[in-house]
């Protein structure tokens, strides 16, 4: 069998680049002006390639369906059923424009920097996921995925923006929501799904505890990843450097509401 990356084609300015994901380490790419591995599990020194650690909560779906469902915990074992009680339907590839519009209230309320993707992004790269009572969304999260992994990139609920009364029933939506992206990865055979980051910087920071609580309460292992880049543009490279100090601090993973 042959196993496909994910590559997705960018343009950074009038620069062609690629933006390579699920490969074990970085490699030398022909025919574009600069390319970015992301989350690679390996190590490696190699001419000319940054690299920047950071780490994750990745779950190895390699085991049996039961045992990724009782590393869950009671908690979120108890908290999913009422969610399914409630009737919360989960959907696939559907409601992107309204899960965009989600997607930047949650953050605008939060005061995070817009991270968002288009509706074609969604469908050439990966899968979207939304909890939906009532024809209402109630979270969603749109994955990366290519043959064997599945990565979360962003996720949103309308918790802020609901009375106290509904906002249990959004986290327990949102906690169906993960264990239902856990259950198409496995039944479709993927070896991992990770989660999508985990905040291990210097300063305490109460919203980044409560997010990495979240995401270490489905089980998994915390693993370091390692991002790669090569710019093979001299014009590219400057153009970069002049942009990621304007940028500075304006990156984020992908933010779980809890």
């Amino acid at each position: 069998m042959v196993i496909r990356l994910l590559c997705i084609k960018n343009k950074f300015l009038t620069f062609k680049t690629y933006t390579i994901w699920f490969s074990e380490a970085p490699f030398e790419v022909d025919g574009v002006a600069g390319v970015t591995f992301m989350s690679c599990p390996c190590k490696v020194d190699l001419p000319g390639f940054s690299r920047r650690e950071h780490s994750t909560i990745v779950l190895d779906l390699k085991r049996p369906l039961d045992a990724l469902w009782n590393e869950l915990g009671k908690t979120n074992r108890q908290r999913i059923k009422k969610a399914e009680r409630a009737g919360v339907q989960i959907s696939i590839d559907k409601n992107q424009e309204e899960f965009i519009r989600m997607n930047d209230r949650f953050r605008r309320i939060k005061g995070l920097p817009s991270h968002t993707v288009s509706p074609e992004y969604m469908k050439a790269y990966g899968t979207l996921f939304t909890a939906v009572l009532d024809s209402e969304l109630l979270a969603g999260c749109f994955n990366l995925v290519d043959d064997l992994n599945m990565r979360g990139l962003i996720g949103a609920t309308i918790r802020l923006e609901v009375e106290p009364e509904r906002q249990s029933l959004v986290g327990n939506a949102n906690r169906m929501l993960e264990w239902e992206m856990i259950k198409y990865a496995k039944e479709r055979s993927m070896d991992t799904y990770d989660i999508g980051g985990y905040y291990t910087g210097e300063h305490p920071d109460q919203e980044k505890s409560n997010i990495n609580e979240f995401k270490r309460s489905f089980g998994g292992a915390l693993v370091s990843r390692y991002d790669y880049q090569k710019d093979y543009s001299p014009l590219l490279k400057g153009a970069r450097l002049v942009r990621n100090s304007l940028d500075k601090g304006l990156a984020g993973e992908r933010p779980l509401d809890v």
